[in-house]
């Protein structure tokens, strides 16, 4: 539900990308073109780290994001170390147990905001919040949240919304959102034009059921109790 106003348009540093997997039927047209879209979308932003967060892909070494969290939490961490941070095997692990064979994050993504040393494999929240402030020095602070599908991964996911929700607002991170950021469904369906996606707008977010504020001329703030 939006419960306030804000005037100020915050300035973007991180993303968060919810379940932006590779889709092969073209019934899941509607998938391939809301990428398209996103793309487009994000495009003014200049991130200097972008997380994806997608449960029960493969482990691909050829996905940058996961290998660039293979190279920060596991092989680069074991050379002349004596002890080791359980909370870096515990990212690893998370990883590969909720892995799943033959799904993939999407190409178009992942060329796109993915194939660079800025990105992050991630599937928890407390495993965004240890690499946020072990790797990023706590410097990333204003993150925008994208993804598919609105009330499923986008809220569910274990680095979703309602998760995020529940952060205190001491945490010193924030979370925003913007129009068309979100995939309204992920199923097979009838073919869509490009400006006809069904993805989240106003109505979806006076709707949810957590809160937001809505910012005027950029989207939606979650608000942190």
């Amino acid at each position: 539900m939006i419960t306030a106003k804000i005037q100020d348009v915050p300035i973007i540093d991180g993303l968060i990308l919810i379940d932006c997997v590779k889709v092969a039927s073209d019934s899941h047209q509607v998938v391939r073109l809301y990428h398209q879209q996103l793309i487009k979308l994000l495009s003014r932003f200049n991130f200097t780290c972008v997380v994806n967060s997608n449960i029960g892909i493969e482990i691909d070494y050829s996905d940058r994001s996961q290998l660039n969290t293979f190279n920060q939490y596991c092989w680069s961490n074991t050379i002349g170390q004596t002890v080791i941070d359980p909370r870096q095997t515990e990212i690893i692990y998370n990883m590969i147990r909720l892995s799943r064979p033959g799904r993939y994050t999407s190409n178009l993504i992942h060329n796109r905001l993915l194939d660079n040393e800025r990105s992050i494999f991630l599937t928890t929240l407390e495993d965004f919040l240890y690499h946020v402030k072990t790797k990023l020095h706590d410097a990333t602070k204003n993150w925008l949240v994208v993804g598919q599908s609105w009330k499923m991964c986008v809220h569910g996911n274990n680095l979703g919304l309602k998760n995020i929700a529940k952060l205190s607002q001491s945490c010193d991170l924030n979370f925003y959102a913007i129009d068309q950021g979100f995939c309204m469904k992920t199923y097979p369906g009838p073919a869509v034009e490009l400006d006809s996606i069904p993805t989240a707008g106003r109505q979806e977010f006076e709707n949810d059921s957590i809160e937001w504020a809505e910012i005027t001329d950029f989207g939606y703030k979650l608000i942190l109790h």
